[in-house]
C-alpha cells in the first residue's frame, strides 16, 4: 500500500514551516540593548532630543538609559506595575502610570516625584500630551478618558466610553481626541462640545494607536492581527496591513515615511507610507513586543517580555538573503511510503 501527506499551508507554504520562510526569519541586531528590569517592559519612550530614554515595567520601575544604552537613574515608581512612561515637551519631566490607576510626575534630572495625579478606577493603559503640552489625556480600563491641567495636575474633564479604552492619541490642533477600545472602535471626541463619532473596521480591541506628521493618517493597531491607516479628515478608512498575530504596538517615523509595528509573535514589522508595501520584518529577542516607539534620526524602540528593550534605526536593512533553491522555495511538502505485500 501507499501512504500521501500533504502539509501545505492557507498561503501555499508548508504547514508549521511558515515562522522559517527566509524573509520572516531575518533577525536584526539592536544598535542598542536596553538590559536592567526584571520583569515585562510595557513600554518606551524617547524624549524630543534622542539623547535619552525611559521604559516602564511590571516590576514597578521606571529606569532611565542614555541614547548609546548606559544605564541612568532608576525610580521605584509605582507599588505595582509601571505600564506608560511619557517626556514633556520640554524634556525635563516625566510621567508615569500604573496598573492601579494612578499617575506621577517626575523630575527626569533627579528622579523626584513632583506630584501624583487620581481619578482612575483602573488601569491606566495610555497617556498623551496636547501639543502645547499643556493638558494630558489618560485612558483606562474604567471606561473613561481623563484630561488634567499639567501644570496643576487637576483633572478638568472626564468623558465616559462605551468601553475600557486602551490607547489615545491627540489630533494636531489639540481640539480633538482619538482613542480606542477593547470594543473595536475609534471614537473621536470632540473636546469643547464633548459629542464624539466613531470610526469601524477592526474586529478586536485596538491596541495602539498613532499618528503621521501630517495630522491626518492616524494609524491603529489591533488584537485582529492587523494595522490600518485612517483619514482623519474623511473619517475613513485607507489600508489595512496583516500581521503575524495580535499587534500590540504601532507608531510613525519621526519623518513620516514608515509605520512601525511590533506584537504577541515577538515579531516586528515596518511599512513604506508612499508605496505602502512592507520593508522589512523581522524577529526582536523578545517573546512578545507590548511597545514600539519612534525616535529621532529614523531611530526605533521596542520593549516586551520577558524582561527587554531595544533600539533599533530603519534605513540600513540588511539585504534579503538568497533564498536555497531546494529548501526555501519549497511549495509544497509531500511524505510518501510504498509498502509492497510479500
Amino acid at each position: 500500500m501507499s501512504v500521501s501527506v500533504e502539509c501545505v499551508g492557507t498561503d501555499g507554504v508548508p504547514s508549521g514551516w511558515q515562522n522559517f520562510a527566509w524573509w520572516t526569519w531575518l533577525r536584526r541586531p539592536a544598535i542598542v540593548s536596553l538590559v536592567g528590569h526584571v520583569n515585562g517592559v510595557n513600554d518606551i519612550t524617547f524624549r524630543h532630543d534622542g539623547n535619552l530614554i525611559a521604559t516602564a515595567s511590571d516590576d514597578g520601575t521606571i529606569r532611565f538609559w542614555s541614547d548609546d544604552g548606559v544605564p541612568g537613574i532608576v525610580i521605584s515608581a509605582h507599588s505595582d506595575r509601571v505600564t506608560v512612561v511619557l517626556f514633556t515637551p520640554d524634556g525635563d519631566r516625566l510621567l508615569s502610570a500604573s496598573g492601579g490607576g494612578r499617575m506621577r510626575l517626575w523630575d527626569v534630572a533627579t528622579g523626584i516625584e513632583i506630584r501624583t495625579m487620581e481619578g482612575h478606577k483602573k488601569c491606566i493603559n495610555d497617556l498623551e500630551l496636547a501639543a502645547d503640552g499643556k493638558t494630558l489625556a489618560s485612558v483606562s480600563w474604567d471606561n473613561t478618558i481623563c484630561l488634567w491641567d499639567v501644570a496643576t495636575g487637576e483633572r478638568r474633564q472626564t468623558l465616559t466610553a462605551p468601553s475600557p479604552q486602551e490607547c489615545c492619541v491627540f489630533a494636531k490642533d489639540g481640539k480633538q481626541l482619538i482613542t480606542g477600545g477593547q470594543d473595536g472602535l475609534i471614537l473621536l471626541w470632540d473636546l469643547s462640545t464633548k459629542t464624539r463619532t466613531q470610526l469601524r473596521g477592526h474586529d478586536g480591541p485596538v491596541k495602539s494607536m498613532a499618528l503621521c506628521p501630517d495630522g491626518d493618517t492616524l494609524v491603529t493597531a489591533s488584537d485582529d492581527w492587523t494595522v490600518r491607516l485612517w483619514s482623519l479628515r474623511d473619517a475613513v478608512e485607507l489600508q489595512t496591513f496583516r500581521f503575524s498575530d495580535s499587534v500590540y504596538g504601532v507608531a510613525a517615523s519621526s519623518d513620516g515615511a514608515q509605520i512601525l509595528a511590533g506584537g504577541k509573535d515577538g515579531f516586528l514589522a515596518t511599512w513604506d507610507l508612499h508605496s505602502r508595501q512592507q520593508t522589512a520584518r523581522f524577529r526582536a529577542d523578545l517573546t512578545t513586543v507590548q511597545k514600539v516607539a519612534s525616535g529621532p534620526d529614523g531611530r526605533f524602540g521596542a520593549a516586551g517580555y520577558p524582561s527587554l528593550a531595544f533600539v533599533w534605526r530603519t534605513g540600513d536593512e540588511p539585504p534579503p538573503p538568497e533564498p536555497e533553491p531546494v529548501d526555501e522555495a519549497v511549495d509544497e511538502v509531500a511524505t510518501t511510503a510504498a509498502e509492497a505485500a510479500p
